[in-house]
């Protein structure tokens, strides 16, 4: 499942406590990561950070949550606050079932502990760590890992030739990636509808419907939306290439190759 995704579904629960604090909540988690987690449980974990985070904040502060790669098999997310933090007399009894303390929010708003106790066993089983640095009137930072879902790569080229060849550069330099590949638009619509992956690359020029409309048949659900796509346009016409610029597609300018450009691409993608 898309780990950012489930991280704006966590912020929208606490829009309305947020908003009365005037507290912005900032986001920095890549459309490309993807969780392997129970959708229910995760959700119950990060928004009891995130609640924390609001409850300890002043009125007008802000709230970041990033994640980033963590050991190859671990995404990590931060949510971190500049709030009231934690005090050195209360550090040790957080995670601890045996000293559960109860402590109140910047707006008189009640906390028991219970919450991040919560949070904890629902990331340990599911194979992840928590931890978290804080500082009094200085806030607090807690980090924690879940799995990371295999990157599936979805190439869509009507040269078999060319299709081959570019999967095997791409094992070759991303060995955790895996390619799933299709030979025109229908047939990767099907592809997609089956196993949703982390990125697409296609070529403008695909046989029965090309390349914009597959976007816009694509992007008819919602659901598809936010999975990043990388278009080959070997063609000098600029409305084409406005029509992927405007649709916010990355696109090259090149025959479809494996070349030292999409080398980068990819790795920006997936995995910066």
């Amino acid at each position: 499942m898309s780990a950012q995704s489930i991280t704006h579904n966590c912020v929208s629960h606490l829009a309305e406590p947020a908003i009365r604090k005037n507290i912005n909540i900032n986001v920095r988690v890549p459309e490309s990561f993807h969780i392997e987690a129970d959708e229910r449980l995760i959700t119950k974990a990060l928004v009891n950070l995130i609640s924390n985070a609001v409850k300890f904040s002043p009125d007008n502060e802000s709230i970041e949550i990033s994640a980033n790669i963590y050991n190859d098999e671990f995404i990590e997310y931060v949510v971190s606050d500049n709030g009231v933090g934690i005090s050195e007399a209360n550090i040790e009894k957080i995670f601890n079932l045996g000293k559960i303390f109860s402590t109140e929010g910047t707006k008189g708003e009640k906390g028991s502990g219970l919450g991040l106790m919560l949070a904890k066993q629902i990331i340990e089983k599911h194979g992840g760590q928590i931890w978290f640095f804080s500082k009094e009137e200085k806030g607090s930072e807690f980090h924690f890992t879940i799995p990371a879902a295999e990157s599936t790569l979805l190439l869509v080229l009507e040269d078999k030739t060319k299709l081959n060849d570019i999967e095997k550069n791409i094992n070759k330099v991303f060995p955790t990636l895996s390619v799933l590949k299709s030979e025109n638009a229908y047939e990767a619509l099907e592809t997609i509808s089956a196993k949703l992956p982390s990125l697409i690359i296609f070529e403008h020029n695909l046989p029965l419907m090309d390349g914009l409309k597959f976007v816009n048949t694509l992007r008819e659900n919602n659901k598809f939306t936010q999975i990043p796509l990388i278009a080959f346009v070997y063609s000098d016409e600029e409305l084409i290439l406005n029509s992927y610029q405007a649709a916010r597609i990355n696109t090259l300018k090149q025959e479809p190759l494996f070349t030292e450009q999409l080398k980068e691409k990819i790795d920006s993608l997936l995995y910066n």
